[in-house]
């Protein structure tokens, strides 16, 4: 089941709350102010990084743009940085691992030791997403190190949460608490709601990996009262709706819809129409393992008719799918059919948007590469063009150099004359 399987990928919390005027604020500041461009890049992809990967694309194209036509180094590689993340989330990790081999030699030249500590964090992501969870550990391992380079209260901490994910994937549950418990140590001394959020969740599942099924559930509620402090509704209704997992792994399915059924109201009422299609396939998922047939129905088709309002075609077939599962149960084969027909129509759809955003994708990829390639045909013709300014300006110089020696040497003679005369 969907929902059952969200505890093996890695925990996604929304960011710490922050005003949608105060959001304005940056997002203006950001496309108007040059001068602080990367500071509030920064802090827009803080913001977006887990809930908006759409927004994370929009600031890393601009930047790659904005960084090509002013030859702004600093805004094209922060730009292929930040948009590294949207290629990994994308499943891109080819095109996000192209960009970031070229912002880890441009960090490494500049000894940006902060941003580079972040490409190879990011690296690692890539891998990880690819299943490559070894070669994920020695990127990891890479940005660690490189971050010690920098003060300690530096936030290149990100490297240890991922690090231990890729050992809980490998099942080295050692090695992943001791990872995870590192990473908590520092979001503690300065106090990062976000960062605590997230470690907590993770050394959760590896508790809960590990039967330590109480102190998980301990630390779930930590992650939810976090949310509560913070205000922010989003991260809260993750916060519940992964009690709520934990609790159908435990076995305990009453306990787990009374928090389903929580997080379904907070999403209702943040008025998102993906978090709430989740909610209600989930207490359809719930339903389906009760063998309460007829409720789950209700609740996937809650489901589906919000998705085919939204246009979210793959939240429409997963509902429809488990609609005719659901009369496949009840031995209605004919409503089976017709849903399971439904499926196909949406997935052959889907299949045909895939392929658009994979136009899309490589064309505007295309784009930025070829803009890249002018920039860079163009500096070396300038450099080119400096040495050959500089060879004739040596030259000029020689030949002046060479009219005073001479003329020097003239002098000396007719003056030697002269006295001798």
């Amino acid at each position: 089941m969907k929902f059952i399987l969200a505890l093996i990928f890695v925990s996604i919390f929304a960011c710490n709350f922050q005003s949608q005027d105060n959001l304005n604020s940056i997002r203006h500041e950001f496309y108007s102010n040059e001068e602080n461009r990367i500071q509030n890049a920064y802090k827009l992809r803080d913001f977006y990084l887990d809930e908006s990967p759409d927004s994370i694309y929009n600031i890393g194209r601009f930047l790659i743009n904005e960084g090509i036509q002013k030859e702004q180094n600093s805004w094209l590689n922060f730009g292929k940085l930040i948009i590294s993340s949207y290629y990994n989330k994308k499943g891109k990790t080819k095109i996000s691992k192209e960009n970031l081999q070229k912002c880890i030699h441009y960090y490494q030249r500049k000894r940006d030791f902060e941003l580079l500590a972040d490409a190879q964090n990011l690296m690692g992501v890539a891998c990880m997403f690819e299943s490559h969870n070894r070669e994920a550990i020695n990127w990891f391992l890479k940005s660690l190190q490189s971050a010690k380079n920098l003060e300690a209260e530096n936030q290149s901490y990100m490297a240890h949460l991922n690090i231990s994910e890729a050992f809980l994937r490998l099942e080295n549950y050692y090695s992943a608490e001791k990872e995870a418990i590192s990473f908590l140590q520092k979001v503690k001394k300065q106090k990062l709601n976000k960062g605590l959020r997230k470690g907590y969740y993770l050394l959760a599942r590896i508790y809960f990996a590990t039967e330590r099924k109480k102190e998980s559930f301990i630390l779930l509620e930590k992650c939810l009262n976090l949310a509560y402090e913070n205000g922010d509704k989003v991260g809260l209704s993750l916060a519940i709706n992964n009690i709520a997992i934990a609790y159908v792994e435990d076995g305990n399915l009453e306990k787990a819809e009374s928090y389903f059924v929580k997080a379904l109201k907070l999403r209702m009422e943040l008025n998102e129409p993906s978090f709430t299609c989740e909610s209600y396939y989930n207490l359809g998922e719930l339903n389906y393992l009760k063998e309460n047939y007829d409720k789950a129905i209700n609740y996937y088709s809650k489901s589906r008719d919000l998705a085919q309002k939204s246009h979210l075609i793959k939240e429409n077939a997963d509902a429809v799918k488990s609609i005719g599962e659901c009369y496949e149960m009840k031995n209605d084969f004919k409503s089976a059919y017709l849903n399971f027909v439904d499926y196909n129509l949406l997935q052959e759809e889907l299949m045909s948007q895939l392929k658009k955003d994979e136009n899309r994708f490589e064309e505007n990829y295309s784009k930025f590469k070829e803009k890249e390639f002018l920039l860079d045909q163009k500096k070396r013709e300038d450099e080119l063009q400096k040495r050959v300014n500089s060879a004739n300006n040596l030259v000029l110089i020689m030949f002046a150099l060479t009219v005073l020696i001479l003329g020097f040497v003239l002098f000396s003679k007719i003056s030697t004359k002269e006295i001798n005369s």
